[in-house]
């Protein structure tokens, strides 16, 4: 939440980029040390979006 509503509007009408990110790699490492998460639930990304539209994100 910090990340985007720090980065909000920073481009100044520049195109934006996004950097193709490949994280299987550590999640494989985290994996074997044990460490693994359930898969998001979709209850989960609807109290996060209300979360951030009750923040006026989306205005």
């Amino acid at each position: 939440m910090a990340a985007l509503l720090a980065y909000e509007g920073m481009t100044h009408n520049a195109e934006a980029r996004y950097v193709k990110t490949d994280n299987s790699y550590t999640t494989q490492v985290l994996y074997r040390l044990g460490f693994a998460w359930s898969p998001t639930s979709w209850d989960y990304v609807e109290r996060m979006l209300r979360a951030i539209a009750q923040l006026g994100y989306f205005e």
